[in-house]
């Protein structure tokens, strides 16, 4: 104001000389007027420029990140920015606490980041570890057998392992008649401590040849038009 042309508000000039990316007491506002008469006055005022913004995280994946037991674990990516230092993904600490051979969710990574006026931000990703693959069941031979038949059926063997428990026990089941032409089916089974269930067969196939004894034995479905088969006793049903 001025005491001959009372309010100058509007005719203030303001000077602005603030850089918002550099931090410091360095910057300046200046306002000045003047009258009808010519007389001029400034004022500054000093800025402060400071920086009190965390930096910010963000996350790939989402809380809570599955996982499967047993598997590699791999922190999922992060990037950081911040408002003065700009792309801070590079500055990430990541803090792994997950174990894939122990099922649960109670695990997480956490992610830290400074930047260089010492604002810092953090986030946590909790992970979750399930163990819903079934146990990986292995048969030692071929998984087509050919026996003659009326011979035993020998079992050349398995073993079924899972990724959380390890060796884990298999139940053979069949419905081989090895006195009855045809062809079979062995079923192998085994079950996890998580209740995930795997089954593999094998299949046997009986045949008859040629000299063979099968008296009393049931050759129903067999071809016994062979020329080559003309002296095998076949003294059964078919």
């Amino acid at each position: 104001s001025d005491i001959v042309d009372g309010d100058l508000s509007s005719e203030i000039k303001v000077t602005v000389n603030v850089n918002t990316q550099v931090l410091g007491d360095t910057h300046q506002v200046k306002y000045e007027v003047t009258d009808t008469a010519g007389n001029t006055v400034s004022s500054t005022l000093t800025v402060s420029v400071v920086d009190t913004t965390t930096p910010t995280i963000t996350i790939a994946e989402a809380s809570p990140y599955v996982v499967e037991a047993g598997s590699v674990f791999v922190a999922p990516t992060a990037t950081a920015s911040d408002i003065v230092d700009g792309d801070l993904s590079s500055e990430i600490k990541v803090t792994v606490n997950v174990d894939t051979q122990i099922p649960g969710d109670m695990y997480y990574v956490n992610y830290e980041v400074t930047d260089t006026d010492g604002n810092a931000s953090n986030r946590t990703l909790s992970v979750k570890v399930v163990d819903s693959l079934p146990p990986q069941i292995t048969l030692t031979g071929e998984a087509v057998v050919t026996i003659d038949l009326g011979s035993w059926y020998q079992e050349p063997g398995f073993i079924a392992v899972d990724a959380v428990d390890g060796q884990v026990g298999v139940s053979v089941q069949s419905d081989f008649v090895p006195t009855r032409y045809g062809q079979y089916t062995v079923t192998y089974r085994s079950v996890d401590g998580a209740g995930n269930v795997s089954t593999v067969n094998r299949y046997i196939h009986t045949y008859v040849e040629a000299g063979g004894d099968y008296i009393g034995m049931d050759l129903f479905g067999a071809d016994l038009s062979d020329a080559d088969l003309k002296e095998t006793k076949f003294l059964g049903s078919y």
